[in-house]
């Protein structure tokens, strides 16, 4: 079955913390649903997150359908300070780009940290908020020649927005 968006906004449960040293990776993980199951998240168009810490993660999308090879990801860069995230699902990637991401079967939000180098090193990785959103908005439901879509991103918004339109016409 499907997840209704409330708002366009659907949370994934607990807000993380990981701290530790590591000669090779850890792994923060979120399932979307209870014991893994398959969800179907096609009603949002991206992730979002906030997230402070230490060093470079990959956050990965894993779907039942790509059990076994490459999941879809990208990177992003922690600090100190705490930072918000959206990825829009059109910016996940393999790494070689072959594939476009879908969202018909989701299982789980991952985060990993690595450590190349061999030799024990420290990590932080502090992850709260995590959600899926649709950040298409319809600013008026009638439609008119005046009418106009807007998205909105991150949604909602504590600082700065991405703001996105489309008109009618040029």
């Amino acid at each position: 079955g499907g997840v209704a968006p409330e708002l366009g906004v659907r949370p994934v449960e607990r807000n993380a913390r990981l701290v530790g040293t590591t000669e090779t990776w850890a792994g923060l993980f979120r399932s979307i649903q209870p014991g893994t199951r398959p969800t179907d998240m096609t009603a949002f168009d991206a992730l979002a997150f906030e997230a402070r810490g230490t060093g470079r993660v990959q956050v990965l999308l894993n779907k039942t359908s790509t059990n076994g090879v490459e999941p879809f990801h990208v990177w992003v860069d922690l600090t100190d300070d705490l930072q918000t995230f959206y990825i829009p699902f059109a910016d996940l990637r393999r790494g070689d780009g072959s594939d476009r991401f879908t969202a018909e079967d989701m299982t789980l939000v991952a985060f990993y940290t690595y450590n190349e180098g061999g030799a024990p090193t420290p990590f932080d990785m502090n992850v709260s908020n995590v959600r899926f959103e649709q950040s298409s908005l319809v600013a008026n439901e009638e439609a008119t020649d005046a009418s106009l879509e807007l998205g909105v991103a991150p949604n909602p918004s504590r600082g700065a927005a991405r703001v996105a339109f489309t008109l009618p016409e040029a």
